[in-house]
């Protein structure tokens, strides 16, 4: 069964574990025409119940000891090597044997300094002279950790010549984002200087940084779509259940260090049916701001919460209603507003990644909340012939302000329901009351009896392949009364049979 843990399963368990300890736990000698005998008692907390009904959540407490379901997506993440490319892969030409060169293509970034990790410089250089010629190249703007310029040496022979300049570990600082490249080419025969006319290029390959600072935007991030399952409503056969005070929690965790801002381009409720409820606010159409480090704070993560609720949104249009899912879009943007005196970073290990959770308070209202489930009910093999009747009689004590109705519907080979435990359904658990603030004052005693005679309990056995279990639960005054479930309640229930025995 799906919902295994509740206390329903436990209910018809020991209804069929009753029968076999009647049969291997009585002396034949001894019977009397009636036997009264108790079969079982059982203590049941709510998480006991929830357990089995909540498969995607989890089940939180709150500091009131609220029950309250949890439903969170999967962690989004985005790092600094998905979001934004500080030095493209450009090829230049060195006209002159000075060579100023922007790093960047947009207007909009600047780079004040970065850490190369990993990169390489491809040159190629044509030489139509004859000859050979040694190159100098040098990277004015660009050093190495102990403060030396970027220098090396290329070796010029044949028409075309090219090659890989290892710079990983260099840490360039632009100059208003320029880098100035100079180089000296001399014939080696000789030492006359050589000028290439627009035969020496640069291609900056596979650059990987540690560390970039500067404006570092705007710019878009990818976008994510996700959903959260919401499992509590499968159960439901009939009836309604609403939790009231819902609330939708968006946690971001950001280690780039500079403003993001994030748009919803949705945030849907979607019921069982195909039905949508648009979630939302002014601040998804504007967009939520996230905390981010400053240069002081370089390596930490900054946490962003916000919630939408009662108050900032219509988020309670969710309330009653059968939600299968909650469907959104995230749209997040570097530097949004687009001021340029920002300086801010990014390292290697920079990462923005965000969870979105539904949290439903277990307080609010149930009228006619109905479960079923089916499950094997086959009682054949046991021989009941010496039972001419039977009555079982179930006394409970209920410390949740819930009645709960129970039913067992009785299925045979062809799953036809041919008997039902109850006629009609019993309430087997009635209400507890309640004070002023809403919770339990003491446990309502309910006492539930059923006949089998003798023709209807050998239907019973020899016939019954399956039952269907059925409970229905509603809150005080037939559903009315908003009431919450807290931790310390429990229901307990004690069955006993009566049997008048055949002797013959």
């Amino acid at each position: 069964m799906n919902f295994k843990s509740a206390i329903f399963y436990f209910f018809i368990i020991l209804f069929i574990s009753s029968c076999g300890r009647f049969e291997n736990g009585v002396n034949v000698d001894s019977w009397n025409p009636e036997l009264a005998a108790p079969l079982a008692y059982s203590s049941v907390g709510v998480e006991d119940i929830l357990e089995n009904f909540n498969e995607d959540g989890n089940i939180l407490i709150d500091p009131d000891n609220l029950i309250r379901l949890i439903y969170k997506s999967e962690f989004y993440e985005v790092g600094s090597a998905d979001v934004l490319e500080i030095i493209p892969s450009n090829t230049f030409i060195l006209t002159d044997t000075i060579r100023k060169y922007v790093l960047t293509n947009s207007a909009n970034l600047r780079i004040d300094k970065i850490k190369l990790k990993e990169g390489n410089l491809f040159y190629q250089i044509g030489w139509f002279g004859g000859g050979i010629v040694d190159v100098n190249l040098r990277v004015l703007e660009s050093y190495d950790d102990e403060g030396n310029s970027f220098e090396t040496d290329i070796v010029v022979n044949g028409l075309l010549n090219q090659g890989l300049i290892d710079i990983r570990g260099y840490e360039m600082r632009p100059d208003n984002d320029t880098v100035t490249f100079i180089y000296d080419a001399r014939k080696r025969s000789d030492g006359s200087k050589v000028i290439f006319n627009n035969t020496f290029s640069l291609q900056f390959q596979d650059i990987v940084s540690t560390f970039a600072q500067g404006y570092l935007g705007p710019a878009p991030y990818p976008s994510t779509r996700d959903s959260i399952a919401i499992d509590i409503f499968d159960f439901i056969k009939e009836g309604s259940i609403s939790f009231e005070n819902p609330t939708v929690q968006w946690r971001v965790q950001n280690s780039f260090g500079f403003p993001i801002r994030a748009g919803v381009d949705f945030l849907n409720a979607v019921r069982r049916d195909g039905g949508v409820i648009p979630l939302g606010n002014l601040d998804l159409q504007n967009g939520v701001n996230f905390n981010y480090p400053s240069l002081s704070e370089i390596g930490q993560t900054k946490e962003t919460y916000y919630e939408f609720n009662a108050e900032n949104s219509n988020v309670e249009d969710i309330i009653g209603q059968p939600i299968e899912l909650v469907d959104y879009k995230v749209n997040p943007w570097a530097n949004p507003d687009g001021d340029e005196t920002i300086t801010g970073f990014l390292t290697d290990s920079s990462s923005i990644g965000f969870d979105v959770t539904v949290d439903l308070p277990f307080y609010g209202k149930a009228n006619g909340f109905t479960v079923a489930d089916t499950f094997d009910f086959d009682l054949t093999s046991m021989d009941v012939d010496i039972v001419d009747h039977a009555t079982l009689k179930v006394v409970s004590e209920n410390g949740f302000p819930t009645d709960i109705d129970v039913q067992f519907y009785f299925l045979n080979e062809d799953n036809v329901i041919f008997d039902s435990l109850y006629t009609p359904a019993a309430r087997v658990f009635k209400a507890a009351p309640i004070d002023n603030n809403g919770y339990v004052t003491e446990k309502a005693v309910a006492i539930t009896e059923t006949y089998f005679d003798s023709s209807r309990w050998k239907r019973l056995f020899n016939n019954a392949k399956s039952a269907i279990a059925e409970t229905k639960v509603t809150s005080l005054n037939n559903g009315d009364t908003s009431v919450g479930i807290y931790t310390d309640y429990k229901m307990d229930f004690r069955m006993g049979m009566i049997a008048g025995i055949d002797p013959e």
